[in-house]
């Protein structure tokens, strides 16, 4: 299996960076992990890039300024930046939450319990949170 190249947009190699949704890879369980003993760092990453130093930073990767800049307090209590990230916090945890739970509805419909379980405890943490 062929990877797209980095600069596609996700560092993982899947999708791009215009609106067009992620695709995903076909699913390889049934394929052995590669051994530490075998040496070949690729091998021991799948194929999947490691370094995107010279493609994207991490800061690009996360659009950290997007975030760090998307607080914007209407007044000058001190208290309203703390209002503000921890909602914007929620807000992406339930985003990461229906995700979680699209993706298990999706592995249930393919009958793949494992993978739905495992999305399913991740809402289950996310609750936690």
């Amino acid at each position: 299996m062929t990877l797209p190249p980095a600069a596609s947009g996700c560092p993982f190699g899947y999708g791009s960076t215009d609106d067009e949704p992620a695709t995903l890879p076909q699913s390889r369980a049934a394929e052995p992990l590669p051994s530490p003993e075998d040496g070949d760092h690729a091998a021991l990453t799948d194929g999947a890039p490691t370094d995107f130093s010279a493609d994207m930073s991490y800061g690009d990767y996360l659009q950290l300024d997007a975030i760090l800049n998307a607080q914007h307090p209407r007044s000058p209590d001190h208290n309203e930046m703390l209002f503000i990230i921890q909602h914007q916090t929620s807000e992406l945890w339930m985003k990461l939450m229906l995700h979680e739970l699209q993706g298990a509805t999706a592995a249930i419909a393919r009958d793949q319990l494992p993978s739905a379980f495992k999305m399913l405890a991740r809402v289950s943490r996310i609750m936690e949170q």
